[in-house]
């Protein structure tokens, strides 16, 4: 197996690929406010005309995670020229109905996260209800703001499981890092539902090969001139191994508590550890920056 390479910067591989493609939570930011180098990075990319991608498992459509990238971080259209969400293609997914399972799970809906990411979809016509026997599905794209851990969920779960409830996910990821600290996600409820016996739809973003090859169709360069940049063995990488794209490891995102608690730091460790995940790491840096 190729070992990954460990370039001091993104100016090293510069001259490699014509498309940079990021992960955001992670490695653009750490949930509160950008990396120092972050922006340093994505403005002398732009300046040796690179392409720039962005893929999200953000739960928000495009349209409003653009919005709050911009606001939040100052990141908008000048720094990228595609910017994609697993947000976007749930939204999609729940507006256009493309297969059986989707025409037939119905509009009632228990919602499950912050009211400003599920009303989008809930002005595709869906109704909100609070009683599993009234639901149709279960829509969730996060967690509910006062309920962070996975325990104060499995009550609901076993009375969505009874009712025979699918668990719509319009984010996949497990876990996210927020400043420094490492907090389950929306696709944690996912899997646990699954693992209970529940009907899950979470194949929408990362690692899943739809929110990739549309990044590239987007950016129109060849798949081997293209790069992924992400911090998340499970989603970013592994999704990039699944489309045959070059990626970057960052390992000062969500696995950093892993790598320092089995006190892994030297190369070769990083290499033992990659490859006991059976994943292909083409770089490694310990965050983006020039």
């Amino acid at each position: 197996m190729l070992r990954a390479d460990f370039p001091a910067g993104l100016s090293v591989l510069a001259d490699r690929y014509d498309a940079f493609i990021f992960d955001m939570w992670g490695v653009l930011h750490d949930g509160v406010q950008l990396y120092p180098e972050a922006m340093r990075a994505l403005q002398a990319l732009r300046d040796a005309r690179k392409k720039v991608g962005i893929i999200s498992n953000s739960p928000r459509p495009v349209a409003f995670a653009a919005a709050n990238i911009a606001q939040k971080f100052g990141l908008d259209a000048a720094h990228y020229d595609v910017l994609l969400t697993s947000g976007q293609l749930a939204y999609e997914a729940l507006r256009d109905r493309p297969d059986e399972a989707l025409q037939q799970m119905g509009t009632r809906c228990i919602t499950i996260g912050p009211a400003h990411e599920t009303q989008p979809y809930l002005a595709l016509g869906l109704q909100a209800v609070a009683d599993p026997a009234a639901a149709d599905f279960v829509l969730c794209t996060g967690l509910t703001p006062g309920k962070e851990r996975l325990e104060a969920y499995r009550p609901a779960m076993q009375q969505w499981l009874e009712q025979g409830l699918t668990f719509f996910c319009a984010n996949p990821d497990r876990v996210v890092m927020k400043q420094g600290v490492l907090n389950i996600a929306g696709g944690a409820l996912a899997e646990a539902y699954q693992q209970m016996g529940g009907k899950v739809r979470d194949d929408f973003g990362k690692p899943y090969p739809d929110v990739f090859n549309r990044a590239l169709e987007s950016l129109a360069v060849p798949r081997a001139r293209a790069v992924m940049i992400g911090d998340n063995l499970q989603t970013d990488i592994a999704g990039a191994n699944g489309v045959n794209l070059p990626n970057v490891w960052i390992t000062g995102g969500v696995h950093a508590p892993e790598l320092e608690q089995l006190n892994i730091a030297k190369r070769e460790q990083l290499h033992v550890f990659i490859d006991a995940k059976r994943l292909h790491v083409t770089h490694i840096m310990p965050q983006v920056r020039w």
